[in-house]
């Protein structure tokens, strides 16, 4: 699931204790046997590769879709498997997608599903297990709706499954996972609202209810991904008491953080801890945190890198040689610089010719596009450096319907673009070296070249600290001709 980390977009967490999984091969094919700690009783599953690498990675992904609905526990009763499934489908309809242009919740739903259908092509299971699958598939099939404007499927599924089996006289509970699992006391000897825990207090716990404090006034998105990194915090911290944590564990938390992430990720991460445990800390509910200076310093290696030259000619040679969608968005961020979601959103109508000049039009003229800044809105040149086929391009920019998508709408386009471009070089295991380096590596060939800041900042869409620079937008007041060749000049030949 891909980088915003997508794995965490989707509340639900692995709560099944597992048997560590059993690997083996059947003429050839990859597949993984699951055991809940302390049981005799398991399955199998088919991960459909022959391929070790891609078998772990699979064998991952699935692991954490089934654990997050309980079908990886074949133990579990239907309650466990309905409140898991009503928890994940309440937070479906609840969360925001408004400053989510690329609808990378879809794209986790997406996966997640695509998981469970390759489970159920593959496993054995129990008769309530495969309720549950299926359950959970048209749950994740109606997120995905919801997306789309379409909120019946969602609905029904939250009427359908809100109410647990229970007596004539018992009360409705909300799902079990939607309650806070630490108890307010209001005994005579310590004020109202302290919160306390008879039992070990895990990081979850104290995000739940830190949470629960402050969400009232947090903004959707903001709230979304508060929510998305408290989870990531609590997964990592798993296993460690927060009432006697050590300076130890907050080390090893940010070690942990930061095999998979960059260091200014890692930051983020450790400011919402350090504000969660200042907050237990003044409410009473621990009584000393150690999370203070455990970010890394400013500039420390914390940067994406850029492409060297020899990188580019790699990547261009192989991507124009490939006519998928994500190889010519490849091919159009690493000729102009532009952003992934700037190219991703394009229309027929932003591929126009301007004072001579084939330009890309990055605008905001439609509901599905976003920019970083004011400034991100411009003009910039196309040509045909590093053997891109700028006629062909424009050619098939012509055969499309007026008005049209460039890049067919796809939620797991980004995954698909990464990939390709690790393909395309030769340091595909490099993780400083993603698609947004194709970006950082248009500025420092402009740079290298002696390109002046402002022209360089015209194509890059980059702010200036002058207020003629920053009203600069839609090619106003700029020589695109200057432009195209600045790009011309700072791209290597191929």
């Amino acid at each position: 699931m891909t980088s915003t980390n997508t794995d965490n977009l989707v509340t639900t967490i692995v709560t099944t204790p597992l048997s560590h999984p059993y690997y083996y091969r059947r003429q050839g094919v990859y597949y993984m046997r699951l055991r809940p700690v302390g049981s005799t009783k398991g399955h199998a599953v088919s991960l459909r590769t022959t391929d070790k690498a891609t078998a772990m990675t699979t064998s991952k992904t699935l692991r954490q879709a089934l654990a997050g609905f309980h079908l990886d526990n074949p133990e579990a009763t239907w309650e466990d498997i309905r409140s898991a499934i009503v928890e994940f489908a309440l937070e479906a309809l609840a969360t925001a997608h408004h400053d989510d242009p690329m609808q990378q919740y879809g794209m986790v739903y997406s996966d997640i599903r695509a998981e469970l259908h390759g489970y159920a092509m593959t496993a054995s299971m129990s008769p309530l297990q495969a309720r549950g699958v299926n359950t959970a598939a048209q749950a994740l099939r109606a997120a995905e709706s919801r997306l789309q404007g379409n909120l019946g499927p969602l609905v029904g599924i939250i009427e359908d499954l809100s109410e647990p089996v229970r007596g004539p006289s018992e009360p409705v509970q909300p799902p079990p996972r939607l309650l806070p699992s630490l108890s307010l006391s209001v005994s005579a000897n310590q004020p109202k609202g302290t919160l306390e825990s008879s039992e070990r207090l895990s990081y979850a716990s104290l995000s739940a209810a830190y949470m629960a404090e402050h969400s009232p006034n947090l903004a959707p998105a903001t709230l979304r991904n508060q929510s998305a990194s408290q989870r990531v915090l609590g997964a990592a911290l798993e296993g460690v008491d927060m009432m006697t944590h050590t300076r130890a564990d907050m080390t090893a938390l940010k070690e942990t953080l930061g095999t998979t992430r960059a260091n200014s990720t890692v930051n983020k991460l450790l400011t919402i801890l350090l504000t969660t445990l200042e907050w237990a800390v003044n409410t009473g509910t621990i009584e000393r945190h150690y999370g203070k200076g455990l970010k890394h310093k400013r500039d420390a290696g914390s940067a994406r890198e850029a492409f060297t030259e020899a990188d580019l000619k790699d990547i261009m040679t192989n991507a124009t040689q490939d006519s998928s969608e994500a190889s010519l968005l490849i091919q159009l961020a690493a000729i102009t610089g532009a952003r992934q979601n700037e190219v991703y959103t394009l229309t027929t109508e932003d591929i126009k010719e301007v004072a001579g000049v084939w330009v890309m039009d990055i605008n905001t003229n439609q509901p599905f596009k976003s920019i970083k800044n004011a400034q991100s809105a411009r003009l910039v040149p196309l040509t045909g450096v590093m053997g891109f086929d700028l006629e062909g391009f424009l050619k098939l920019v012509k055969g499309r319907p007026a008005g049209s998508r460039l890049f067919t709408e796809n939620p797991t386009i980004g995954r698909k673009v990464n990939s390709l471009l690790r393909s395309f070089h030769s340091k595909g295991d490099h993780k400083a070296l993603v698609f947004h380096s194709l970006r950082h590596s248009m500025a420092t060939q402009l740079k290298a070249h002696g390109i002046p800041v402002e022209t360089a900042q015209s194509i890059l869409g980059h702010a200036s600290s002058t207020l003629a620079y920053d009203l600069y937008g839609k090619g106003a007041g700029v020589n695109l001709g200057s432009l195209r060749e600045a790009i011309e000049e700072a791209l290597p030949a191929v």
